[in-house]
């Protein structure tokens, strides 16, 4: 019962201090459920944000790059493997993912192909057999 009736003459006898700090201790209790607040509902956000808008992410390797350079550093260019492409599909944040390979070609010495040519029957039966 001392320790109670001690306990209570100090707090009514330093009023203006008590009152202060309990100003402060409330300003702080408040702004730490405004900071709560603030970064649960930033989480949400970005959470709802990566549901609604999925990302697409293309890597593509610089052709031109790679033309010009020369045949040592083309050694030093990271080309990804297909076990590359399947552990980056494994991700946790990857929803789904394909791959296409895709080449070019340039040289002078290709003859064309017509359009009648390609789909045209070689033994048309219109026609005799060449005999020779």
């Amino acid at each position: 019962m001392y320790i109670l009736k001690n306990a209570y003459l100090n707090i009514i006898r330093s009023k203006g201090r008590n009152l202060l700090i309990g100003l402060i201790i409330t300003i702080v209790v408040i702004s730490a459920f405004i900071s709560i607040t603030i970064s649960k509902s930033g989480e949400n956000l970005v959470e709802s944000y990566k549901q609604n808008n999925p990302l697409k992410v293309t890597l593509n390797l610089d052709m031109m790059n790679f033309r010009n350079a020369d045949e040592n550093a083309k050694n030093d260019f990271e080309l990804l493997s297909i076990e590359d492409i399947n552990n980056i599909g494994k991700l946790s944040s990857v929803n789904g993912y394909y791959y296409t390979l895709e080449s070019s070609l340039n040289s002078d010495d290709i003859e064309k192909i017509d359009y009648e040519d390609m789909f045209s029957n070689k033994n048309d039966s219109s026609q005799p057999p060449e005999t020779e």
